[in-house]
């Protein structure tokens, strides 16, 4: 036995020197791995590169696709109509044109009118006669010192020729207090702006009892109450508009802040008369003497270009905009808040003197 296992000792050491044979790697394979890898990297980044530029240039060939398709859509509605090329860009060009035009007149400022306005209604025959016989005298006068000195034509209220000037011939235009028997006036003028017109938001036209509750309560603060009136050669007078001022709120902090409203007879808007600027200036110039630091304007209607100029034109700022709050005629309306400083505005503290008699004219 000791023979057997004697012989069998040298194979199992042939046996595990093989295996080791096996796993041995040549230090030669082992450098050109080294050497090749490098190469193998940059192989691998190239085709990298070389596919991300395929990427590409699918990419580019599908956006020449989509230009391809738009001129054929092109040349197709080229083809239904009987335009050449040439001609259907002139078409354009000229439409591009138009456009321009069109935006250019709008960006124009506006311009005095040509003509002469339109008579004034209110205006009783015999006056408008006299103002004519006026305002012709007045361009024979102007004919014969073509070079009037800056005094004279400062003090000219209104100038001879309609066609450099937008106002109509000269009335006798007066702002005074309203008393008691100008209600009824009163009462029809901003009976019309309820029934016809979005600067009140009232529906309903108050009686003459309820607009003679309202003054008191204005003259009983002693705030203006003021009418603008255009009188005949017998001196009767005619009221064509009115304009007041009231607390903007009741609480006492809000005492040096007026809200102001501004009515003018239906024939007298937009007549460029001076009235509404003359009325306001007016009624700006007794709150200020009072004391009073803010005065604001709300106006039902953003729509409501003729009061936003003449606000701003009085130096009025705009302060807000409540949008959609009011609904008449059947649209909802916006109001704009302008405002005004009076004096001193906030700049200093108030005297503790109001209400004043500010009404006492």
């Amino acid at each position: 036995m000791s023979d057997n296992s004697a012989s069998t000792a040298p194979g199992s050491d042939v046996a595990s020197g093989a295996a080791a044979e096996r796993v041995t790697v040549p230090k030669s394979s082992l450098d050109f791995f080294s050497s090749a890898a490098p190469k193998l990297h940059a192989y691998v980044r190239a085709l990298q590169k070389e596919n991300d530029e395929l990427r590409a240039q699918n990419a580019s060939l599908r956006a020449d696709t989509d230009i391809l398709d738009s001129l054929s859509d092109f040349v197709a509605a080229l083809s239904k109509t009987d335009l050449s090329y040439k001609q259907f860009m002139e078409l354009k060009t000229r439409e591009v044109e138009e456009a321009k035009k069109a935006q250019a007149e709008k960006d124009k400022p506006l311009r005095a009118p040509t003509e002469p306005l339109p008579p004034l209604k209110d205006v009783p025959p015999a006056l408008a006669a006299k103002a004519a016989s006026a305002a012709a005298s007045s361009a024979s006068d102007a004919a014969a010192s073509p070079a009037p000195t800056a005094a004279s034509s400062a003090s000219a209220a209104v100038p001879s020729s309609p066609s450099s000037s937008s106002s109509p011939p000269p009335v006798s235009l007066r702002i005074r207090a309203s008393v008691p028997e100008d209600l009824e006036a009163i009462t029809a003028i901003y009976a019309a702006h309820v029934l016809k017109g979005t600067a009140t938001f009232e529906e309903e036209t108050p009686s003459l009892e309820e607009m003679t509750r309202r003054r008191d309560d204005v003259l009983s603060r002693k705030l203006p109450y003021l009418v603008a009136t255009v009188a005949d050669e017998s001196g009767a007078e005619s009221v064509i508009g009115y304009a007041y001022a009231n607390l903007f709120r009741a609480r006492s902090a809000y005492r040096f802040t007026l809200e102001h409203s501004i009515y003018l007879h239906e024939d007298w808007v937009g007549r460029r008369a001076g009235v509404g600027r003359r009325l306001l200036n007016e009624l700006l110039g007794l709150l200020e003497k009072a004391g009073y630091r803010h005065v604001l304007a709300v106006i039902g209607d953003a729509d409501n270009k003729a009061s936003v100029a003449l606000h701003t034109g009085a130096g009025f700022r705009h302060v807000g905009k409540l949008e959609r709050v009011g609904f008449k005629f059947g649209r909802w309306i916006d109001v704009i808040i302008m405002q005004k400083k009076l004096g001193e505005g906030a700049d200093t503290t108030p005297k503790e003197t109001l209400p004043c008699e500010a009404a006492a004219l």
